[in-house]
């Protein structure tokens, strides 16, 4: 370790913090639920896709705090070594004098990084680390702090972020307030959710390198780095062609012919992107679990404006799109995803589950030429299958609630959904 060096970097990133503080910084939805969460003291991991917020969340937490930050996504910090992690504590100290809250970002670049964790906490810290990967900060704090964390999912802008981002968070339901917030949800579906598309990055030149920018940091770094890939040829192809066939049902076999690698390949390369949160994947639900892990997935992007930015195409599927959308959603809500087949040819976009209960089956519809009888019918098969007596169609226009075949039919515009989650 170069103390100088090391020392040039923490000051440099003392700094970094005063000035993300003192920008226009958007309020998260659960930011008052993960602030009680702070003088717990179990550990607060912060996990979520690259460029989605998590530095920003875990600044904010600690705004009225004094605490060390150390982002060891830098090419001096990253170099620290298991060994040298107490060298690093003593540096801070030195420079900053004693502080009792340490917010370690992107961590997972560190080897053994939760034995040291798992020191500062015995020793007294409060502490917030983030992550760029799910697997690695869920599974491997769990298991050497007991189960002793609480894990805080960032995920891009919601809408609702969306609008305070861009000063239209108030809004009246009339024909011209609702017709306004239409026009802003399409954007929304358009651009994504990035936090710095909205804020900082304003010309689409930009944006687009933005975008691209982001898509080969997953795959080069958080994948191809972390899981020491060497062809990352084929990460690209069959990350393109995910971009490109999202939320279709997807065949390993075929991946695995268009690519010319084996399928088991390509079932790993789909569990990396799942954990450097690249894409979601939504599985057959089934009663059978075997059944359920066996069947083909279906693979959304965490963000449509990045979706957007990958397709080959010029035209996109605007009902997928809203699929996509409705997809990341749930997600953020916490819920898993399952989609649904009947008899083999009528297949419900999601299945909401809570525990082993059935909630709702959730179908969504582009409706701009009004409602296809087959997705109602879809529904009402799929609510019949699972015993299950609500089916929710978000459309584009439609608003409507009905009864038929003993299901309670809610139709609800995509954007009260996102708003109001009904």
């Amino acid at each position: 370790m170069n103390r100088e060096q090391v020392k040039r970097r923490l000051l440099e990133q003392e700094g970094y913090v005063k000035k993300v503080l003192s920008k226009r910084l958007v309020d998260r939805e659960k930011f008052s639920l993960y602030k009680k969460y702070l003088e717990a003291k179990l550990v607060k991991a912060i996990i979520g896709p690259r460029r989605s917020g998590k530095t920003t969340l875990g600044m904010l937490l600690l705004e009225k705090k004094s605490f060390y930050y150390v982002n060891f996504d830098d090419e001096v910090l990253a170099m620290t070594k298991q060994e040298e992690l107490g060298s690093l504590l003593e540096i801070l100290n030195e420079l900053f004098g004693r502080r009792k809250y340490v917010f370690l970002d992107e961590i997972q670049n560190i080897e053994s990084w939760e034995l040291f964790v798992n020191r500062l906490q015995r020793i007294g810290f409060n502490i917030v680390i983030s992550g760029s990967n799910s697997k690695l900060l869920s599974t491997e704090l769990s298991s050497h702090l007991g189960g002793r964390v609480f894990t805080l999912e960032v995920l891009p802008f919601s809408f609702t972020e969306f609008l305070k981002a861009t000063g239209e968070a108030i809004f009246e339901e009339t024909d011209v307030g609702i017709g306004m917030i239409k026009n802003r949800l399409k954007e929304f579906m358009l651009l994504g959710g990035y936090p710095e598309i909205l804020l900082e990055v304003t010309d689409p030149e930009l944006r687009k390198n933005y975008y691209e920018e982001i898509f080969n940091t997953v795959i080069f770094k958080d994948v191809s780095k972390r899981f020491n890939i060497r062809h990352t040829s084929e990460l690209v192809s069959l990350a393109n062609i995910l971009m490109n066939q999202f939320s279709a049902r997807t065949s390993l076999t075929r991946l695995s012919g268009d690519l010319g690698i084996s399928v088991h390949t390509v079932k790993k390369y789909l569990s990396y992107y799942e954990e450097a949160y690249l894409f979601l994947s939504s599985k057959k639900f089934s009663y059978k679990p075997r059944e359920m892990e066996t069947s083909f997935k279906k693979y959304y992007c965490v963000d449509t404006g990045l979706l957007n930015s990958k397709r080959a195409t010029l035209t996109v599927d605007f009902g997928k799109l809203l699929e996509n959308g409705v997809a990341v959603e749930l997600k953020r809500r916490g819920f898993e995803l399952y989609y649904c087949v009947v008899d083999d040819q009528y297949e419900a976009d999601f299945v909401v589950r809570k525990g082993n209960l059935i909630k709702e089956v959730v179908q969504v519809v582009d409706d701009e030429n009004n409602l296809p009888k087959r997705e109602l019918k879809t529904g009402i098969l799929a609510c019949k299958s699972l015993k299950c007596n609500k089916l929710t169609i978000i459309t584009w226009n439609k608003e409507d609630k009905l009864k038929e075949g003993g299901v309670n039919i809610c139709m609800v515009p995509l954007w009260r959904f996102l708003l109001h989650g009904k």
